[in-house]
């Protein structure tokens, strides 16, 4: 009976059903990236080998010399220091036709020692770097760093992104580029001898995304290695961060981690000290804020959906007037007009939010594949799973029986008699 009720306007209940359909489809699409996104960020730190991270206001001096001190606790098994800073870059290109250009650009470089950075770096993620040598380097400590930033010049670079040929950015291995800080100074000749990644956005940004080069290479680029004048030479050896992996043992007993970290912090009262569960914890915050905006949009979304519901009902209330006071004169309650045009809202959200679940499922892999392009990497991030689904029905039919009351209570204030006699 109630079928038969809503489908005597059968072109205005479709369009309410599809109204629900999509806004439950939009919340689910939102809550399954949602959920992909925290479980992919609470995965990656988890998995990271980095159990430790020291890092500064700014810059950390003597970062080489930190590092060998690190190292020679019992309760450290290695450490890496890394500088990253913004450099100038550029390059010559040659056409289809045969035609030079000059291109310049900028990219994030990152300076590290090779050997030890790519301890650091997933098993799942170093198939993205070249197979040869460490990480496609060749050397993999840094020599340059020798007597004061005399020894040998590597020249290295590992480039990410326009690993795509077709791209007219495309840097093949062996190109000779010229590197750069963006404050000027001398500019340094390198070699290219891998790419990570896949180009970014199909090549579309016309930008290098990145670079990875030797750290005392980077720091005398940016005249963060040392400084030579008149009173002599003053080693910086400047850094960002030294990223620490610490010994089964240690990590195992957070009672043991704890007294570390608390003895490595008085004895570096000037670095910040973060643990992976500082990280994580600090991750999750950031991704909770990150779930609250998107399921604010997809909650907007679902109670315009549903006010509509409750538009259209109101609508069959005043359509249905002398057919609810014939039946209150015929002795039927206002319990049951009330319950009546309840059920009848709530089978308009049934149906709509059902339909809805197959489109949010399409939805959410959409907008997985569309974050995907944009890191550059593939990243699953959807979390398709009866949860999710449950959690946004339940949510559904919640908000959709709280604005059916209105158009239910109003059937009920129908006046018996003006109804009857509009019936004549």
């Amino acid at each position: 009976m109630h079928l038969k009720n809503l489908f005597r306007r059968k072109v205005r209940t479709a369009i309410t059903i599809l109204a629900v359909a999509v806004s439950m489809s939009l919340l689910i699409s939102m809550m399954s990236i949602a959920e992909g996104m925290m479980n992919y960020t609470e995965n990656e730190v988890k998995k990271s080998k980095e159990d430790m991270t020291i890092t500064s206001g700014g810059r950390i001096q003597e970062g080489h010399k930190l590092v060998d001190e690190l190292v020679d606790m019992k309760e450290i098994e290695s450490a890496s220091a890394q500088l990253t800073d913004v450099l100038q870059i550029s390059y010559y290109k040659t056409d289809e036709k045969g035609k030079s250009y000059y291109v310049n650009t900028t990219a994030i470089g990152v300076g590290v020692v090779p050997k030890d950075a790519f301890r650091y770096i997933p098993e799942d993620q170093l198939k993205y770097f070249p197979k040869y040598g460490i990480g496609g380097f060749s050397i993999g400590d840094d020599p340059h760093y020798e007597n004061n930033y005399t020894g040998p010049w590597t020249g290295e670079i590992i480039i990410m992104g326009y690993a795509d040929k077709n791209s007219r950015f495309y840097i093949p291995n062996g190109s000779v580029i010229n590197v750069s800080g963006t404050q000027g100074g001398k500019t340094y000749q390198f070699r290219v001898v891998g790419h990570f990644s896949t180009s970014i956005s199909g090549g579309a940004i016309g930008s290098i995304f990145g670079a990875v080069m030797h750290l005392s290479e980077m720091q005398e680029i940016l005249g963060l290695g040392v400084q030579r004048n008149e009173s002599g030479i003053k080693v910086i050896d400047a850094i960002d961060r030294v990223s620490v992996s610490l010994t089964k043992e240690v990590k195992e007993d957070m009672g043991l981690l704890k007294n570390f970290r608390k003895d490595l912090q008085k004895k570096y009262p000037h670095y910040s000290i973060t643990t992976k569960m500082d990280r994580l914890e600090a991750m999750k915050e950031r991704q909770t804020m990150v779930r609250g905006f998107y399921l604010a949009i997809a909650s907007i979304s679902m109670v315009i959906g549903l006010l509509f519901v409750a538009c259209v009902m109101i609508m069959v209330v005043f359509e249905r007037t002398n057919e609810i006071g014939m039946m209150r004169a015929i002795g039927i309650s206002k319990k049951t007009i009330f319950v009546m045009i309840l059920v009848e809202s709530l089978l308009l959200v049934v149906i709509g939010a059902v339909l809805g679940i197959l489109p949010g499922y399409f939805g959410a892999i959409y907008l997985s594949d569309y974050f995907t392009s944009r890191v550059g990497i593939d990243v699953e991030f959807i979390t398709f799973s009866p949860e999710v689904v449950m959690r946004s029905l339940s949510a559904t039919i919640l908000i959709g029986t709280f604005v059916s009351l209105y158009p239910a209570f109003l059937a009920t204030r129908v006046n018996i008699i003006k109804a009857l006699n509009r019936v004549r």
